[in-house]
Order: C-alpha cells, then sequence, then structure tokens
C-alpha cells in the first residue's frame, strides 16, 4: 500500500492521507467543531444554517461536510449536487443524478455483454472453418 503525503488544506503542515483530507490535529477539531455544531443545532432546531454559522463561527463548507459525512439526524442542511447543483441533504449525488449513472452502467455492461457474446460466437466460427479446412 502506497502512502501518500499531502499538505493539509488547513493548516498547511505535511500528513499522510488517511481518507479525512485533514492533517490529524485540523481532523480532531473538526470533529469536536462538529460536535458543539449538532449540540447547537440541537437545542437550537429551528435555526438557519446563516445563523448556526454565526453562532458557532463556522464556514458553510464545514456545515456541508458535516452533512455529506452524516452528522445531523434530519435532512436540516443541504448542499449542491456535485454534477447538477440541486440541492441534497446525504451523499454527493442527487437521486436523479445517481438514476442516470446507473441508467447508463446498466446500458454499458449489456453493451459489453452482447460484445463478449459475439466475440465468442466469431471465434467460435474461426475454430469451426479451421477445423473444417483439415478434413
Amino acid at each position: 500500500m502506497a502512502y501518500k503525503a499531502k499538505n493539509c488544506p488547513k493548516c498547511g503542515n505535511i500528513y499522510i492521507e488517511t481518507g479525512h483530507k485533514l492533517c490529524p490535529d485540523c481532523y480532531k477539531e473538526f470533529q469536536s467543531k462538529a460536535l458543539e455544531v449538532c449540540s447547537f443545532m440541537r437545542d437550537n432546531p429551528n435555526a438557519t444554517t446563516k445563523e448556526v454559522m454565526e453562532a458557532m463561527k463556522v464556514d458553510i463548507s464545514t456545515i456541508r461536510r458535516m452533512a455529506r459525512e452524516g452528522y445531523f439526524e434530519q435532512e436540516t442542511v443541504s448542499y449542491p449536487c456535485k454534477k447538477c447543483g440541486a440541492p441534497i441533504f446525504k451523499g454527493t449525488l442527487c437521486a436523479k443524478c445517481l438514476n442516470k449513472i446507473q441508467k447508463n452502467l446498466k446500458i454499458s455492461m449489456n453493451a459489453i455483454d452482447a460484445r463478449k457474446k459475439l466475440m465468442a460466437f466469431e471465434n467460435a466460427q474461426t475454430t469451426y472453418k479451421t477445423f473444417d479446412k483439415r478434413k
């Protein structure tokens, strides 16, 4: 397994990538802040995203990341789908884009299967013709 050394986008320190996209210290800070934000949102269920940002001194990217990572129990914070920009509450793609990708993948898999069958058929015919010429 190859390790990738990266610069933390928040503090600039070099760290080994673990999937959190932050160095260990900044990720701990993010988790701590996330717990504070969740607590605030539990105590203030009608707070807007702007109010949460101002009260907790966090930026929108932190709140969106928290939503993507499932920190919020209800659908309280939306963020844009990576493909079309529609508001979503979890994951990275909206249902419409995800369905479109799945449909295209299914079409591609069917085309690959058809091509494999055709190649097997053509290979079988070539083998038969070669065998037939030997008589």
